[in-house]
């Protein structure tokens, strides 16, 4: 298959549908980015690289951050973080204040704000400098450093946190909160503005790492006991996915054990 002209094909047909939208502006810097960027990139098997549009532009990765933080909190923690984060969907917005509050300090997954709050938290408590732990993992996977931070939108969005400051809160308040308020709120924007600064071939190849976090998150919610069923995709994705202006969402392939995380926005 050429994977080239498919990209090409598929990125003139969207660009042709009048793609609409809105850029974020609950970051102020955000607003400021060129809502007409849009780019797709493909890395087969063999680790090349395919691309069209404004697919090498740097950009805040955002919500993505929270796939990696998971993982790397999860083979750490096991079954013992389940106990502060659930996982089921939300059916709320992404940053809500009352449903945590309903859930008396549990929020309902860990790709919500709260949820990724506790999952920073208890990267936070475990790493003595857990910012360049996070980098580090990040760059392992690609084989080098490919990353840096975008300290424009990082101030912007540590300037205008008071709702995932108030969640923070939230959660101390119900004892599901270990380290202060401020400096894990730090290690989380931190994260959230990381941003590639050029295209890089991963160390390993792009199955190998399927698999490898697959194996994290077929622990997390399977334990000891690996299985596969048709309904266990379903399920997983339920739990990844919220309503909300960004989506971060998980599909399974039971017994082909893929998988693919994303990261966009409603239109």
């Amino acid at each position: 298959m050429n994977y080239q002209n498919l990209i090409e094909e598929v990125y003139n047909e969207v660009m042709s549908a009048n793609p609409r939208g809105k850029v974020a502006d609950y970051i102020p810097e955000l607003a400021r980015v060129d809502g007409d960027k849009f780019g797709i990139a493909l890395v087969d098997l063999e680790g090349n690289t395919f691309g069209a549009g404004d697919f090498e532009e740097p950009f805040s990765i955002q919500s993505i951050s929270k796939v990696y933080t998971l993982t790397m909190v999860a083979s750490i923690f096991k079954n013992k973080l389940w106990s502060r984060v659930n996982v089921e969907p939300s059916g709320d917005p992404f940053n809500s204040i009352a449903q945590l509050e309903f859930e008396k300090g549990i929020p309902r997954n860990p790709f919500i704000n709260a949820g990724a709050l506790v999952i920073t938290d208890a990267l936070t408590s475990k790493f003595e400098n857990p910012i360049a732990e996070i980098s580090k993992f990040i760059d392992e996977l690609n084989g080098e450093t490919c990353i840096n931070i975008n300290q424009e939108v990082m101030d912007s969005e540590l300037n205008h946190s008071e709702r995932n400051t108030a969640l923070g809160y939230f959660l101390k308040a119900y004892d599901n909160f270990e380290i202060c308020v401020s400096s894990c709120l730090h290690v989380w924007v931190n994260c959230r503005n990381n941003q590639s600064i050029k295209r890089s071939i991963p160390k390993i190849s792009p199955i190998e790492l399927v698999n490898k976090f697959i194996e994290v998150v077929l622990e997390v919610f399977v334990g000891d006991h690996v299985v596969y069923s048709q309904e266990f995709p379903l399920q997983i994705a339920d739990c990844f996915m919220y309503p909300s202006e960004r989506v971060v969402g998980g599909i399974f392939s039971g017994d082909n054990r893929e998988v693919c995380f994303y990261d966009m926005l409603k239109l």
